[in-house]
């Protein structure tokens, strides 16, 4: 494809993912617009799945990355069914996560950058990304594939251990399923600042996105869309599993409640207590802007960028 070519195709991906999405964020679909696809993937032909929820892999007829434009997943290593997301599934994520140009993110489970440079391009050239990526060998490639973007910053890290600083991110997106939130996780978000991620307690049943608001020293928690996906490391362990699944079980998936850390104030609205935090099932009513965002029924078999 010639340069006018790529360019085009882009721009119908783009709308594609706005209209599977319902994403309306300017800025998301523009990134969507400008990053190349193929640069942040093994060279074709490629394995790619249409399924929402993964069931197998079909190959690509040849290496012409216009068979990358489409709201399909990509396979990084298809034996261990570990994909380059499902565009529309990620934009969603990232409108939930409410990214401004100029603001400061961080993202857990990067893969190979594709989707780290969609966020380069929503912050801008004075915002910044930091990208965490646990395998070495996928993070070495990200690495190379974020060079010339210089607003992002690629580490080999486990993002569950990662010392964020405190109040320094004003988004965090987590692209692997946890079972509970680590409290530096929290304590990383300035005033305003969000979390999304998967809320899960085990692979084949299906979690909710969430979407943690700081207001203040509280924090809202929202469900907004039903999800598959994989295990985030040091964040996926067998006892929260549990505890999650019981909450699940017993009271389903609230919308709007509110996570809290005064564990000695546990009352009979508890819908989940952990060793660091509840939440509450009582409605969250602190002073927040409400969004408007709706919920989607959606269901997606994601993995990293």
């Amino acid at each position: 494809m010639d340069s006018s070519s790529n360019e085009a195709i882009r721009r119908w991906f783009a709308e594609e993912v706005r209209w599977a999405s319902g994403v309306t964020n300017e800025r998301i679909i523009s990134a969507f617009a400008e990053v190349p696809r193929e640069s942040f993937l093994p060279r074709g032909p490629w394995q790619i799945s249409t399924a929402m929820i993964q069931e197998s892999y079909r190959a690509t007829p040849d290496d012409n990355p216009h068979h990358l434009y489409h709201n399909v997943m990509v396979a990084i290593d298809p034996s261990l069914e570990l994909n380059s997301a499902l565009p529309s599934y990620v934009a969603s994520v990232l409108e939930l996560a409410s990214i401004n140009e100029g603001a400061t993110v961080a993202q857990v489970g990067a893969g190979l950058g594709y989707y780290s440079a969609i966020l380069s391009h929503i912050v801008g050239p004075i915002g910044s990304v930091l990208a965490l990526e646990i395998d070495p060998k996928i993070w070495h490639e990200c690495q190379r594939n974020l060079t010339s973007y210089s607003n992002v910053r690629c580490l080999n890290a486990d993002g569950s251990t990662h010392p964020f600083e405190n109040d320094s991110l004003d988004a965090l997106v987590v692209h692997g399923a946890v079972t509970h939130i680590p409290p530096r996780w929290l304590q990383s978000l300035r005033q305003g600042g969000r979390i999304v991620l998967p809320l899960s307690y085990a692979p084949d049943e299906p979690g909710q996105i969430a979407r943690i608001t700081r207001i203040q020293d509280r924090f809202r928690v929202e469900f907004h869309q039903e999800v598959f996906t994989y295990p985030c490391i040091g964040t996926s362990l067998d006892e929260h599993a549990e505890t999650l699944r019981e909450a699940v079980e017993l009271y389903g998936w609230y919308t709007n409640t509110e996570l809290r850390f005064d564990l000695e104030n546990v009352d009979n609205s508890a819908w989940l207590v952990t060793p660091h935090y509840w939440i509450s099932m009582t409605e969250y009513c602190g002073d927040y802007s409400s969004d408007g965002d709706e919920q989607r029924p959606d269901v997606a078999r994601t993995m990293r960028g």
